[in-house]
């Protein structure tokens, strides 16, 4: 009667412990997985946020896949008229901005957060024709 209680306490000690091992490995793989997940969307995502002028979108969002991004921009630095070498100002006015990107997944869970400094620009004048 007393190898049965030991042998049944020894069994429930090792399933307990592979328990323990099988659910560690369980988190461990959902890490890799968000990890992963991660490293695919980024990319793809600041491919797309080169294409925004944040001077004339200073917020915004989209959707990638699954994914919600979402993007405030503030300007780091005054808007400065650009000068060109034939007739002095140029037809643009530049400014330096800081977008805080926020991507999301379809069920609102925040994925990756990051900050990107990007040039804004807005046309103000036309060219001027020498003749």
């Amino acid at each position: 009667m007393l190898e049965v209680i030991v042998s049944l306490v020894l069994v429930s000690i090792i399933g307990i412990s592979l328990y323990g091992w099988v659910n560690s490995n369980l988190l461990s793989l959902s890490k890799i997985d968000a990890v992963l997940e991660r490293a695919q969307t980024v990319p793809d995502v600041l491919a797309m946020l080169q294409n925004i002028n944040p001077a004339e979108q200073p917020q915004g969002s989209f959707f990638l896949d699954s994914r919600e991004v979402n993007w405030r921009s503030e300007l780091i630095e005054p808007v400065r008229d650009m000068v060109n070498g034939s007739t002095g100002l140029g037809l643009y006015r530049m400014g330096l901005y800081r977008m805080n990107v926020k991507i999301s997944s379809d069920e609102g869970k925040l994925l990756h957060q990051m900050q990107l400094t990007a040039v804004g620009h807005q046309r103000v004048r036309d060219p001027v024709r020498p003749f």
